[in-house]
């Protein structure tokens, strides 16, 4: 979900997978079906060709009893939920599961925007405005209404 080095066409595929997603969920939304993407965690033979990844971890070699963060099958609880009838209204969402944690993504959303006035912007302008406006990595100043 969030990129690894060395793997753009994975991340490239994962991306589709979200987009999928969100497109799903607007068109069956009217027929009472939620869609929602899943990201797993888990040191599987995928991750393993990763420089530095944790050692990969076969699902039948982990004991029942046992637990092991990397493990796959860590993510089954989340998918088990999301069919229940308690997340009837859960659609169009991004969750990880990473070791113990579930972590719901904000990725992809319309978080700002500006207008150029039905006029078409002017490149020298647009940056200041993206950098204060949008990005918020310079100060806007003093501005009077």
């Amino acid at each position: 979900m969030t990129g690894n080095f060395g793997q753009s066409s994975y991340a490239t595929a994962k991306a589709a997978i979200v987009g999928l997603t969100l497109t799903l969920a607007q068109e069956l939304r009217a027929y009472g079906v939620t869609v929602n993407a899943v990201g797993p965690s888990g040191a599987t033979r995928l991750t393993g060709t990763m420089p530095g990844a944790p050692p990969v971890v076969e699902p039948d070699e982990v004991p029942p009893d046992e637990w092991q963060p990397m493990d796959p099958a860590n993510s089954s609880p989340l998918v088990a939920w999301l069919a229940s009838d308690e997340a009837q209204l859960i659609t169009g969402q991004v969750i990880r599961s990473i070791h113990d944690r579930v972590i719901w993504m904000h990725g992809w959303r319309e978080a700002a925007q500006i207008a150029a006035g039905e006029k078409r912007w002017d490149a020298a302008e647009l940056g200041k405005v993206l950098a204060t406006d949008v990005f918020r990595v310079a100060p806007p100043g003093l501005r009077f209404l």
